[in-house]
């Protein structure tokens, strides 16, 4: 019978770690996302309504994103240190 003696306390670190730096970068990434959106679709629609509203579904896409990447990242990372 093999015993596994897995150091607890160090993965959660690690899970915290990688959790906090990917909900610091998600907003950097989203904002960065919108301003480039924005400027975009600035050049294909005329009013500033429609461009702010389509610029902001892709920020929220990829804060998500990013935020769900960081997640399983490290989900992954912890299970294998």
């Amino acid at each position: 019978m093999v015993k596994y003696s897995a150091n607890i306390g160090g993965i959660v670190n690690i899970f915290i770690l990688i959790l906090f730096i990917g909900l610091f970068f998600s907003p950097i990434a989203a904002l960065a996302a919108f301003i480039i959106a924005y400027k975009e679709y600035e050049h294909h629609f005329t009013g500033w309504k429609k461009p702010l509203m389509l610029a902001l579904q892709d920020a929220l896409f990829t804060f998500i994103l990013f935020a769900a990447m960081s997640v399983m990242i490290g989900f992954i990372i912890s299970r294998f240190i």
